[in-house]
């Protein structure tokens, strides 16, 4: 029966065990970055950017419309390419 079993399903987790690698969950999905958007406790929508290993690096400020958060968003998106870093320290 194994031959009923389409390639795809079975290549992508024995090419990971094969070659080492950890799998970031257990059906063989890798995560990617990403923002999420979501509404805190007091009603305001916030955003938080995951990184593929799915930790909280960063994280915005309340906004009290969907629509500013996502703006707040893409503005981020748009920026970071040619954003500098700056030692305050």
């Amino acid at each position: 029966m194994r031959d009923s079993i389409h390639p795809r399903f079975i290549a992508a987790p024995y090419n990971a065990l094969r070659s080492k690698r950890k799998l970031p969950n257990a059906r063989g999905v890798r995560l990617v970055a990403r923002f999420e958007l979501y509404r805190d406790e007091g009603g305001e929508y916030r955003w938080r950017f995951r990184a593929d290993n799915n930790e909280i690096v960063a994280s915005g400020e309340g906004y009290r419309s969907r629509e500013d958060c996502e703006h707040a968003v893409q503005l981020i998106k748009e920026q970071v390419p040619q954003a500098e870093v700056t030692d305050r320290t």
